[in-house]
């Protein structure tokens, strides 16, 4: 992208969204214009600037989780061996639900997997039928 100007515009609409702010609400806070906003949207660095920010957050949340599991997983350990089995029971239940989502997390990244190399087949095989057009539409 050409100019600074331009350059600190992205950063700021880039800011934004990772808060979540629509559109209008960028325009709002920032006072670039809707058009403009929407095209930076629209930009295929904008968009890598973006998946990579979402990215990191996501990695530092994971780190940051992660180094809660082991504490969590002590007290829940302390709380199935609680005195009430009411206690023992619902931490029971939240064991088995978390391990179900985990699970059903699993599955749907294996299915994610399968359809990227489904698309990545049919983008590869897209190619192979546009090298056999020869110029001018003649095949």
């Amino acid at each position: 992208m050409a100019g600074s100007g331009r350059v600190s515009q992205q950063q700021r609409v880039l800011e934004l969204d990772l808060l979540g702010m629509k559109v209008p609400q960028i325009v709002a806070e920032t006072g670039i214009k809707e058009r403009t906003v929407r095209r930076i949207r629209a930009e295929p660095e904008y968009k890598r600037a973006l998946s990579e920010a979402v990215g990191e957050r996501r990695a530092r949340a994971g780190r940051r989780l992660d180094a809660l599991l082991e504490p969590a997983l002590g007290k829940l350990v302390e709380l199935l061996n609680s005195s009430s089995q009411r206690v023992q029971h619902d931490t029971v239940r939240l064991i088995l639900d978390m391990q179900l989502r985990l699970r059903h997390t699993e599955l749907s990244e294996a299915e994610v997997a399968e359809l990227r190399e489904l698309l990545d087949s049919l983008a590869a095989e897209q190619e192979r039928l546009k090298l056999r057009v020869l110029p001018g539409g003649a095949a």
